[in-house]
């Protein structure tokens, strides 16, 4: 199943970046306990955004789609957002017990920060465009021998291409 999921999660992250223009892409590392691992944004919009996460790391695996909503900028460098995602978790047994995978739902908000913008602003210093965020969120799925219900800390590191 994790081999499935990776599959429909790159194939649709494949498509986005496909048709994506210049300055809409981003990839890095996304981190919300207990899962982390690669990510990749496309930017539909200054307000709009989605964002496949493969979290095969970690002591549940995760790989979900978000969409975001990027609320009122109140400076250029950094901004507040919410999201949504679906998505699939792995777990991957003990001794005991058996693999298992189940469907996952969430949702959070958090923080991006611009360091390109914030360094040039305050400091006249010229940097890459890269991206940071720091998020709160919730994430619920049924295994078959526990109900898996977290609350849980992120955070990000992107490069915008």
């Amino acid at each position: 199943m994790k081999i499935i999921s990776s599959l429909i999660v790159s194939s649709a992250l494949l498509v986005t970046t496909v048709s994506a223009k210049e300055g809409d892409i981003y990839a890095g590392i996304q981190a919300s306990y207990p899962a982390y691992g690669a990510s990749i944004k496309y930017d539909f919009s200054d307000k709009v955004a989605v964002q496949g996460v493969i979290g095969a790391l970690g002591t549940i695996g995760s790989y979900n789609v978000r969409g975001i909503y990027r609320f009122m900028q109140k400076q250029d460098y950094w901004n507040i957002y919410g999201f949504g995602s679906v998505g699939v978790l792995t777990w991957g047994g003990t001794r005991y017990y058996s693999s298992e995978t189940t469907l996952s739902i969430g949702g959070g908000a958090g923080v991006e920060w611009d360091w390109q913008k914030f360094l040039k602003e305050k400091f006249r210093f010229k940097f890459v465009p890269l991206y940071s965020s720091i998020e709160v969120g919730f994430s619920t799925g049924s295994f078959d021998y526990y109900d898996y219900n977290a609350g849980y800390i992120g955070a990000g590191i992107h490069y915008k291409f």
